[in-house]
């Protein structure tokens, strides 16, 4: 279940008082840990094949391509990894969707930046420096499909 909380406020990380908000928080920024779980759960494909995988969680899973829901229905590009970060975010954005296991894909998340990306850029947004608008006003769903 999602909550509340925010994760951070004006860019200085709070002591959350809820223990899942706090993990949530730590996976998605403590770039260095080793993986905390690899997952064995069988999931249905509903979508596309996911890319070759390179760590596996419940749900999501770290991919050559980035982060991929693993039923094939969600991905996230690993060009937008850090993208809104300091406004909004992927753990916030992801959280507010009913069907997504936040402690999963922040841990995903993780990874991916460890992987893919490792440090924060100057200027999060889509790349080439443009802002992106994905979380502002709502007019894109940060669902990124290779078709």
């Amino acid at each position: 279940m999602p909550t509340n909380e925010p994760l951070h406020h004006d860019d200085a990380p709070i002591a959350p008082r809820n223990p899942r908000t706090a993990l949530i928080a730590y996976a998605a920024t403590n770039l260095d840990a080793p993986p905390r779980y690899n997952a064995t759960n069988v999931v249905h494909c509903r979508g596309k094949r996911l890319s070759g995988i390179i760590w596996r969680g419940q749900q999501w899973a770290v991919t050559a391509y980035g982060i991929e829901c693993r039923d094939g229905t969600y991905s996230i590009a690993k060009e937008r990894l850090w993208e809104n970060e300091e406004a909004y975010g992927w753990i916030m954005h992801m959280r507010s969707k009913g069907w997504v296991d936040v402690v999963d894909f922040a841990e995903a998340l993780r990874i991916a930046r460890h992987r893919h990306a490792p440090t924060t850029p100057k200027m999060t947004g889509t790349p080439g420096g443009t802002p992106s608008n994905d979380f502002a006003n709502g007019t894109q769903t940060g669902r990124v499909l290779r078709r």
